[in-house]
């Protein structure tokens, strides 16, 4: 909270018209820490705080964009789909999905700089968040067993994609968070083939 105050207090002090890549730099590290703040708090102020940072983020991406910083710009759009997919996880409804639906679009921006190439472990954690809000939408589609199942298969894609990169033996953490991330997909592609 003290970090959030402090960034507020900084990004005052820092115009955007005479100092645009620092303002831009504070409006992405206040939604770091508007981010961190809301996926510890529930309720109305969790929302909140996961609203701020998603605003904050977006205020970075009027500066950053794809072709001034592109690095910088991809990190975030990973950072804005991560905040828009625990808004998501948080909602219900048509609100939930739009937020997921939000989320996979920012990361599809993420990957248009990050790719397997220039950036492979990037690549690989944006595919794999992707993977997991796949996951996340299919469990709103209940009653629609096409929309699920896509969603599904979605998901098998993008965390196939990451552990195509991910290596065991010099990423394990990121190997086995994958990995688990799959077993998830197939439990619920194989339920709802049951």
């Amino acid at each position: 909270i003290e970090a959030v105050a402090l960034l507020q207090q900084h990004e005052k002090m820092v115009p955007r018209i005479l100092l645009a890549k620092d303002w831009a730099a504070t409006q992405y590290t206040l939604g770091v820490a508007l981010e961190t703040l809301g996926d510890r708090q529930s309720g109305k102020e969790g929302v909140a705080r996961l609203n701020e940072a998603i605003t904050a983020y977006q205020n970075a991406l009027e500066v950053w964009t794809k072709d001034s910083a592109p690095m910088d710009w991809a990190r975030a759009q990973n950072n804005l789909g991560a905040a828009l997919r625990t808004l998501g996880e948080r909602q219900s409804g048509e609100d939930a999905i739009a937020r997921l639906k939000e989320a996979i679009s920012a990361y599809q921006n993420a990957l248009e700089v990050w790719t397997k190439d220039s950036a492979p472990m990037q690549w690989a954690m944006t595919q794999e968040n992707m993977a997991f809000v796949y996951l996340v939408r299919a469990t709103f589609f209940d009653g629609a067993q096409e929309q699920t199942k896509a969603d599904l298969e979605q998901a098998m894609f993008h965390v196939d994609a990451a552990l195509g990169v991910y290596d065991p033996a010099d990423s394990p953490h990121d190997h086995e968070t994958a990995t688990a991330l799959r077993e998830r997909i197939l439990s619920a592609l194989q339920e709802k083939s049951a």
